[in-house]
């Protein structure tokens, strides 16, 4: 079912419930009104015609309640049970009521030419009731202006349906004009978004090729990562080692507070044993003194020597030639003679 059959559907279905309930008001009407007609037959003739109406009524819609034909057979019906009803109570002028609801009906269909052929019928059915008023009411004098006044009133709410119609298809044709141009101009937008979605596509395409390249790159990434990862396992290995090792420094580093702390003590005694050394050296200083005088004075004594030795030479010299001239054993034990002597 496409929209506008659904359309026709709802209003048709719409119209036939509140068909029915205005044509059972009718029917009860009739036999509520009977004592004020002349004669049971009127109302039994009036009674047994709307029976047909309504069952004709439930048969148009089980047949035509999806087909715009449904809306003109349910309004004839409505309009055949009103006919009915104000020609047969021509002395009860209160059923003229029934034609304002059928015309507030008929406006549930929207559309201009049923209401135009509904307002006729229901204003030439108050037009006609009026002769017949006169003709054969019992309180012409007393009802005379009501009449009048509900066949006015009959024209006035007509025209008031037909130009709602009127008005209403004219509002509808224009929002219809409306949307079509919103349509068109949706169209456009479409055929614009179907350019920019082609544009992304292509993009999205640069963009998967980017992110194939993307991926390789993380895999590479990945890789690396795995590499840093073992380094930092190797590093964490070290920092480990390291850690023992300083944990090796530092006991080295007690031991060598503890032989610093001896080395204090023992730089106590080599500060004592310097300041000894000191007082030493000035002693040494004071007989190196007394020693260079000494060494002078030896100085002194070896020139003497020297010059001694000088004369001693030329002694010896004499003596060899002397030796040579005389026994060796005896120049020799004088030559020793001699130096013990000179020696002394």
């Amino acid at each position: 079912m496409d929209m506008k059959d659904k359309h026709i559907y709802e209003s048709n279905l719409l119209a036939f419930k509140f068909g029915l309930i205005i044509q059972s008001f009718e029917l009860l009407a009739t036999f509520l009104y009977g004592s004020d007609r002349v004669g049971f037959l009127t109302t039994a003739v009036m009674a047994v015609l709307q029976g047909i109406i309504l069952v004709a009524s439930i048969v148009f819609f089980a047949l035509y309640k999806k087909r715009t034909r449904g809306q003109y057979l349910m309004m004839a019906c409505m309009i055949l049970s009103y006919l009915v009803v104000m020609l047969g109570s021509v002395h009860v002028t209160y059923m003229w009521a029934f034609g304002p609801s059928i015309l507030i009906l008929v406006l549930l269909y929207a559309d201009t030419r049923l209401t135009f052929m509904t307002s006729i019928g229901v204003l030439a059915i108050n037009i006609l009731y009026v002769p017949l008023f006169f003709t054969y009411s019992v309180e012409v004098e007393d009802r005379t202006f009501a009449v009048i006044t509900d066949a006015v009133f009959a024209l006035l709410l007509s025209l008031m349906a037909i130009f709602y119609v009127r008005l209403n298809s004219r509002q509808n044709s224009e929002t219809i004009d409306e949307i079509e141009a919103a349509a068109a101009k949706q169209q456009e937008d479409a055929e614009v978004i179907r350019n920019i979605s082609t544009q992304i596509g292509e993009k999205l395409e640069v963009a998967n090729t980017a992110m194939e390249a993307l991926a390789e790159k993380v895999t590479d990434s990945a890789e690396a990562s795995s590499q840093i990862s073992t380094a930092i396992t190797n590093t964490a290995e070290a920092i480990q080692t390291q850690t023992q090792m300083n944990s090796s420094i530092t006991s080295s580093l007690e031991d060598i507070a503890h032989q610093s702390r001896a080395m204090r003590r023992n730089a106590g005694e080599v500060t004592d044993n310097i300041n000894e050394g000191n007082n030493l050296v000035k002693t040494l200083n004071a007989k190196s003194k007394e020693t260079s005088v000494i060494n002078s004075e030896t100085a002194v004594m070896t020139t003497n020597l020297q010059e001694s030795a000088g004369t001693v030479k030329e002694i010896v010299d004499t003596i060899l030639s002397i030796s040579g001239q005389t026994n060796l054993l005896a120049l020799n034990a004088s030559i020793v003679l001699f130096v013990t002597l000179h020696a002394s």
